[in-house]
């Protein structure tokens, strides 16, 4: 007898699924993910109107090394009674600094934000909005493999992760933010921004506005800059971030929102500061990017 869990394990979750590609009426992939991750429940939506062809096509396009995994089989075992409809399903709808979100699952500013067709993919899968990687107007040269020697005086100590900004040009990032809000309206796009100076920061938060961007992130927490007067250099100022939340807020409309550093004794100083100044809200970073 076929235990579900146990082949759904087997499946090498392919990008580009071989076997949803030759499956012209469903999503194969998608619903053996699904039973993979305990929500067998919702795993026979993704096939509702595939039939056997169908799914014996499925199989045998299955590339597993082994052997192909037993398609037909596994999702003829979902009974469909089970399945939960869309009315029964609770909302995950919340309000974001004013913003009606779909619900609370953003991605964050990271490695996985920093062109269209990573974001536009997360948001087709379900994702609510995204805090797109960081620009500035500095250029960035990033290093492969992201590690930073670590020294104490002329010792070598370490390595420490070394992810730095977007290496696009400025421009090219705001253009890539307003084609995702004119195709996505219903998603919620925040440009993450870094400036060196009051100018800066104006600038680059007017460019968010006028590229349709839902908000602005200030990041006041990255710790590898290797340019003094920005990211955690700022964070770990009051006085300036104060100043730089401030600026910002006088100048866009839309909500500002503060990403501050934990490398400091207390971030309580810092955090106020941009309170003050009027930011929408203050989240804490986490101790280390990725």
């Amino acid at each position: 007898m076929l235990h579900i869990h146990e082949e759904a394990v087997r499946c090498l979750l392919c990008q580009d699924a071989p076997c949803t590609k030759v499956c012209k009426t469903g999503d194969p992939a998608r619903a053996i993910r699904a039973i993979r991750f305990n929500n067998e429940k919702n795993a026979w939506r993704w096939t509702e109107g595939c039939n056997d062809d169908d799914l014996e096509r499925a199989e045998q396009a299955c590339i597993h090394y082994d052997k192909p995994l037993r398609i037909r089989e596994m999702l003829h075992s979902v009974s469909c009674d089970s399945v939960a409809t869309d009315k029964s399903f609770p909302s995950l709808a919340i309000t974001f600094c004013g913003i009606p979100c779909e619900n609370p699952f953003f991605l964050a500013s990271s490695a996985i934000c920093t062109n269209y067709e990573m974001v536009a993919r997360a948001f087709e899968m379900g994702w609510a909005g995204v805090f797109y990687k960081t620009i500035c107007k500095q250029p960035i040269n990033e290093v492969s493999p992201r590690f930073d020697a670590v020294k104490e005086g002329t010792s070598f100590i370490g390595f420490r992760n070394m992810e730095q900004l977007s290496e696009n040009p400025y421009d090219v990032d705001f253009d890539i933010l307003h084609r995702l809000k004119q195709d996505y309206p219903s998603k919620v796009v925040i440009a993450s921004i870094m400036g060196q100076s009051e100018e800066d920061w104006i600038e680059l938060a007017k460019m968010a506005e006028n590229a349709g961007c839902d908000a602005v992130e200030l990041n006041f927490s990255c710790p590898q800059m290797r340019e003094s007067g920005m990211g955690s250099d700022v964070g770990q100022d009051p006085e300036l971030v104060t100043f730089f939340t401030a600026y910002v807020k006088h100048n866009v409309k839309i909500p500002v929102i503060p990403k501050m550093t934990p490398n400091i004794a207390h971030i309580s100083l810092p955090a106020m500061g941009a309170y003050f100044a009027g930011a929408d809200l203050s989240l804490p970073s986490t101790p280390s990017r990725v």
